[in-house]
């Protein structure tokens, strides 16, 4: 024992690398601790977002399911059947079969088709014309007919009869009128198909005793899935899926109430996938509607097809192969990689919980009154304007919210593509500066535009440098405070034109100068404002994109000046250059700039 203390406490040097290794193993399993914890949190983030575009699906199919008894069934007045109506029935089933293709045929039933085809409904389905050869069917229209409505007679040679069917709905139909409801929805199985149907009744008086007219379709159940979803996402339709260009490839499913998969390709298991339920019914949830076919439930499954990924396991790993010298410099490395990794992880949940924040109100408000029209409670002209006024106007709000969401994920990818060509500087300014005055947000503000009258031509992209110039123009009005005033300078000198956009609202401190074009970066003035803080970096990167730069001079209190300034083009290089930039861009799909 006493050799080994004697050993040690003359040699220094195995004291040093033990502890050493020592802190090396502590840092390493910090480390892996902390990716892992970051990964399990990136890989939640990215769950909500899957289950997000799942649920945006959903409500995409909903409404496409939903759309024709909306679209047909009340498209037309009680008046214009009592007056002779069956061409006009005629004319909007013709229009509707093409639009809907999971409708397999509409179908009519009136006092008319009652003295051809007694007990039974007459169909429609577009791909026939005249009655079916063989069946007992007066196709010629009584005199009464051919009197009430001119064109009733070849309105009738479209409609053809199914006797099994037709008489089923009619009688079905004539038991679900004691109701009195204003619709009706069944479900038979004839053949290989399962059909749900849905009917209007028209009503001859308000007590509702007798109904003169009878409008709907039948679905056949087993086709009519895949045909609406190949119509919705079907061919190039669903590469929208995958437009970020992260590298990591989507992928969509849609499976029936048995699990079978009824679109996408064939099924494959995902590390992480979004999954949402809706009703697989082809006909409204109405408070008004008479029978109904048992419940049916679809799954839509957004899945990341690539794998979770694993970069960040390997860290720890790397780290052992380092040096037992190099360990202060790994520590400060790993330290300073915790802190960018933790300050991205807390502004990318930021960004998901703002964005949560900004979609639910008004989702909450299209929620509320769709629920309130679909239980039929508004009954006065004036209601019904405004709440499709609230839906006019929520709905804007959600596609700014979408396009805000989008800016941010063409900003951060960097893969802008831009099509350069001489643009004439003033005239580009004026029209966007007028464009932007004609917004509501600069409602009662003066936004003027001062030239010198100077020619100033650039080799530009000129929908991103006026997507430029608007984000400062926004910011302008948003941060003006009670000074509603802009101006807008046009200047050229030195070989370089400048776009000047000052206001005089509240300024920006001293300190926060140097971070305004960061990405997610907003001032102490901006808390009263919503925004993402994404702006002034695209007005950064478009700038930079065009070889010119961007400044700001600005005092807290007395306003903002932003300044961009771009090489002018020059007579000697115009050709030269225009080749250049498009031959640079030729081998690549542009995009949509920003």
């Amino acid at each position: 024992m006493r050799p080994i203390q004697r050993w040690l406490r003359f040699d220094p040097v195995l004291i040093v690398t033990l502890a050493l290794l020592s802190a090396t193993i502590l840092v390493i399993s910090l480390q892996r601790s902390a990716f892992a914890a970051l990964e399990q949190q990136a890989a939640v983030i990215r769950e909500n977002i899957l289950e997000e575009t799942a649920r945006e699906i959903a409500l995409e199919i909903r409404a496409a399911i939903d759309e024709p008894a909306y679209d047909t069934l009340q498209a037309l007045a009680r008046a214009e059947l009592l007056r002779g109506g069956v061409p006009r029935v005629l004319r909007m089933y013709q229009e509707a079969i093409h639009k809907y293709p999971q409708i397999d045929r509409f179908f009519l039933w009136s006092e008319e088709t009652e003295r051809r085809v007694p007990g039974e409904v007459l169909f429609f389905d577009g791909d026939r014309a005249g009655f079916t050869s063989g069946e007992d069917v007066d196709a010629s229209p009584p005199a009464e007919a051919t009197s009430t409505a001119s064109g009733t007679h070849d309105a009738w040679e479209a409609f053809w009869r199914d006797p099994e069917l037709g008489a089923r709905i009619f009688r079905g139909m004539r038991a679900a009128g004691a109701s009195r409801r204003n619709y009706t929805a069944l479900q038979y199985q004839l053949g290989d198909c399962t059909y749900d149907v849905l009917a209007h009744h028209y009503w001859l008086e308000p007590e509702r005793n007798r109904y003169f007219f009878l409008l709907g379709y039948a679905v056949c159940v087993e086709r009519a899935g895949p045909r609406l979803l190949e119509k919705l996402y079907g061919g190039n339709r669903a590469d929208w899926l995958n437009q970020s260009n992260r590298g990591e490839r989507l992928a969509l499913h849609i499976f029936d109430e048995h699990q079978r998969l009824i679109f996408g390709s064939p099924r494959t298991d995902a590390a992480i996938a979004g999954r949402v339920s809706l009703p697989g019914r082809f006909y409204p949830a109405r408070s008004s509607l008479a029978g109904a076919a048992p419940p049916r439930e679809w799954t839509v499954q957004v899945s990341s097809a690539a794998p979770a990924p694993a970069a960040m396991r390997t860290q720890g790993v790397w780290l052992l192969g380092l040096s037992v010298l190099l360990i202060l410099v790994a520590l400060a490395v790993a330290v300073r990689g915790q802190q960018r990794a933790s300050e991205l992880a807390r502004m990318q949940a930021d960004f998901v919980s703002h964005v949560s924040h900004q979609l639910r109100t008004p989702l909450s408000l299209l929620t509320a009154v769709t629920e309130t029209l679909a239980l039929d409670r508004v009954k006065s002209p004036e209601r019904s304007a405004l709440y499709l006024e609230i839906v006019r106007t929520e709905t804007k709000r959600l596609s700014t919210l979408v396009e805000r969401i989008l800016e941010f994920s063409r900003v951060g990818s960097g893969a802008c593509t831009y099509q350069f060509e001489p643009i004439d500087l003033p005239r580009l300014v004026r029209e966007t500066v007028g464009a932007f005055a004609r917004k509501p947000a600069a409602d009662g503000f003066a936004i003027q535009v001062e030239d010198d009258g100077s020619a100033c031509t650039v080799t530009a992209d000129p929908v991103a440098l006026e997507q430029a110039l608007v984000n400062l123009l926004d910011n302008a009005v948003k941060y003006s405070d009670e000074a509603r005033e802009v101006t807008v300078r046009i200047r050229r000198s030195a070989g370089e034109a400048a776009i000047e956009v000052e206001d005089h609202g509240l300024g920006i401190a001293p300190a926060e100068r140097a971070r305004i074009f960061d990405r997610f970066y907003r001032g102490s003035g901006a808390s009263r404002q919503r925004g993402f803080g994404l702006g002034l970096a695209v007005v950064k990167q478009v700038v930079q994109a065009h070889r010119g730069r961007v400044t700001v001079e600005s005092a807290p209190g007395r306003g903002t000046l932003f300044r961009i300034r771009l090489p002018l083009q020059t007579p000697g290089r115009r050709i030269l250059g225009w080749v250049r930039f498009r031959t640079a861009g030729a081998s690549r799909q542009p995009v949509r700039p920003v």
